[in-house]
């Protein structure tokens, strides 16, 4: 049975609406998951605070500076000349540093 153009039409309409309910029932469940799941880890949290144990430790970031901004370009230059400057022989106090004698491979007779 040949397809008709206004039969093909009406299909993919019907395709489409199916599609978009699909996705949307998607959506929610996806959110109620979420919900549900972070309802969860409080419920946890708070029965383990009865029990005595230890919470979640309070974590900062420390890879950003105390005023939110990231390092600029003269920081970078000035932190790449401290680094030039440690590869001398001295640390950052001024000490010399310890020059290590180079490994040489041994070489057992007998192999």
């Amino acid at each position: 049975m040949p397809l008709t153009k206004k039969s093909r039409n009406w299909k993919t309409a019907r395709r489409r609406r199916l599609s978009k309910k699909l996705l949307s029932l998607i959506e929610r469940v996806v959110k109620e998951n979420n919900t549900l799941l972070t309802e969860r880890q409080q419920l946890r949290d708070e029965i383990n605070r009865l029990k005595g144990e230890q919470g979640k430790p309070g974590i900062i970031k420390a890879n950003k500076k105390k005023d939110g901004k990231l390092s600029s370009e003269a920081e970078r230059k000035e932190a790449n000349a401290n680094k030039d400057n440690n590869e001398s022989g001295e640390n950052s106090e001024g000490k010399k540093k310890h020059q290590r004698e180079p490994k040489i491979p041994c070489r057992k007779s007998g192999y």
